[in-house]
């Protein structure tokens, strides 16, 4: 089935502030503040258990082993590719977290990963840090209130404010950061969520080496109508090596990959 398209039109600049730049000298994390949602995305496939980073995909039930779809057998029982967009909405989950940054907080089980990724950033110059982690639907709503409620100040009626709110933060139950497998990573050097990140040393560097440590861009451009979510060259999500690797080479997305589409 076809991921339902939600092109939203770039939201205002979003100012990921450093508060630990000092820290993050010395450990190449840092922290920030003021972040929206800015993804359109939206899941509910069920986790089963909570198995290792480590733990294969074919470690799968016998119900699920005798699935005719080998892909349904990976999204009942690896967590690692838990899909959240618009057509699988996620409003209660609520997984194991670890600080990261002050304010950024991610599942315990891609903490080790995510560390290792931002390190080897800064072993080659590239001073990164997750601006944003996880975040509960109730956040996820009130993201979305406070917009909608700004929009009618401006003298929009509700159901045009709420039509212009989806295009600009994500319709809560859709963004995969309630699963704490993503992070918004930006740098000290630019710490603005638009379009310029593209541009910069830290974007290229993890375009080319996160799937190394299980992350993949989860928004590329060019794949707008299968993500629903415009190109977000700041997004990351876990998938796991073996999952990364495929799909950094194949230049496909995770509804790809999955046969989500």
């Amino acid at each position: 089935m076809r991921i339902q398209r939600s092109r939203r039109r770039s939201a205002a600049p979003v100012l990921c502030a450093a508060i630990l730049i000092l820290a993050a000298a010395i450990t190449g994390l840092a922290s920030c503040q003021n972040q929206r949602d800015n993804t359109d995305q939206t899941t509910s496939l069920s986790v089963s258990g909570s198995p290792s980073p480590d733990a294969s995909s074919s470690s799968s039930s016998s119900d699920a082993s005798q699935s005719e779809d080998p892909k349904e057998d990976t999204l009942s029982s690896d967590w690692r590719l838990l899909l959240v967009n618009r057509d699988h909405p996620l409003t209660d989950y609520q997984p194991e977290l670890k600080l990261v940054s002050n304010n950024s907080e991610v599942d315990v089980r891609i903490y080790d990963d995510l560390v290792a990724l931002l390190e080897a950033g800064r072993a080659d110059g590239i001073s990164l840090f997750p601006c944003s982690g996880y975040r509960s639907y109730e956040l996820q709503v009130e993201l979305y209130n406070d917009k909608v409620d700004r929009l009618m100040e401006q003298g929009l009626s509700r159901e045009e404010a709420e039509a212009q709110a989806a295009t600009e933060v994500a319709q809560p139950g859709t963004s995969e950061h309630i699963t704490g497998l993503c992070a918004d990573i930006v740098s000290i050097e630019y710490q603005l969520l638009d379009d310029g990140f593209a541009d910069t040393d830290a974007a290229r560097w993890l375009a080319e080496h996160a799937w190394e440590y299980g992350f993949i861009l989860r928004f590329p451009e060019g794949k707008e109508d299968i993500t629903g979510v415009i190109y977000e060259p700041w997004h990351y999500r876990y998938v796991g090596k073996e999952a990364a690797k495929e799909i950094h080479e194949k230049g496909i997305t995770l509804e790809e990959y999955l046969g989500a589409v």
